[in-house]
């Protein structure tokens, strides 16, 4: 009976403590989550880069976590994500048909919109506050004449697999991001890097912001069922105490 109870105790532990087993630090989530507004005051919102014309152009790497139960419920054209330039503000929107680009304030490329179907059924969803949620990464260049494979704007998720691409959603007039803003309800963490990389650390970037900030779905059961099974091979390997066997006095007896 003892050891049914320590069973017990140790896959309670291994399922309430599983994020700090997996090394996820749950401090660490506060200085990713969504300030919503983020301008140059802030900190360094992009970078720059010279393109093959010999101009400055500006580029910037956005990973954000996106929730898919809010997301499901938009009805109408929705920013997500909005980057206001000196020229023409663009990014990111969700609409009904799912996730789309965005210029000057309405849907961009429809017909390239990756579906909400795409979005929920992705295989890195991951728990946040107890809620479905996606990581996803943005490579944002600020021109489409550089010498780049996604120049545009180009949406990654933690396997490094581009989600959606728009090569031409931009413009050369654009030199620089002097605000972007993140949706407070969709996004609920933010990690703004002032550089563009390449898609492969951009999946990396993004697993990265998803092992930071959440608990992937089955992490905790994984460390109960885990804890039970370790535990319970140690039971059967735990020596037992041996009862003294009694004695033999039928010779003595009259």
């Amino acid at each position: 009976m003892k050891q049914f109870f320590l069973i017990l105790l140790v896959c309670a532990l291994g399922y309430f403590f599983a994020p700090q087993v997996l090394g996820i630090k749950t401090k660490s989530k506060e200085q990713y989550v969504n300030a919503v507004d983020y301008s140059s005051e802030d900190g360094e919102l992009y970078g720059q880069f010279r393109s093959v014309h010999d101009k400055m152009v500006p580029v910037a790497t956005v990973s954000f976590v996106l929730d898919l139960e809010m997301a499901e419920e938009v009805q109408e054209p929705t920013r997500l994500m909005y980057i206001e330039t000196n020229h023409k503000p663009f990014g990111l929107m969700l609409t009904k048909a799912g996730l789309v680009g965005c210029w000057d304030g309405s849907p961009w490329g429809v017909d390239a919109a990756l579906p909400m179907s795409a979005l929920l059924d992705n295989p890195n969803i991951i728990r946040v506050n107890g809620r479905d949620c996606l990581a996803l990464t943005a490579l944002v260049c600020g021109s489409v004449d550089r010498r780049e494979k996604t120049p545009g704007l180009t949406v990654v998720d933690s396997s490094g697999e581009v989600l959606l691409r728009y090569p031409a959603l931009n413009s050369s007039y654009n030199r620089e991001h002097r605000r972007m803003s993140m949706h407070g309800e969709l996004v609920t963490h933010v990690m703004i890097a002032p550089r563009l990389l390449s898609v492969r650390a951009a999946g990396k970037r993004t697993a990265r912001l998803e092992k930071i900030v959440s608990l992937k779905p089955g992490n905790a059961m994984v460390a109960f069922g885990g804890g039970g099974v370790v535990l319970l091979i140690l039971a059967a390997l735990w020596p037992r105490e041996r009862r003294p066997e009694k004695a033999d006095n039928s010779a003595l007896r009259l």
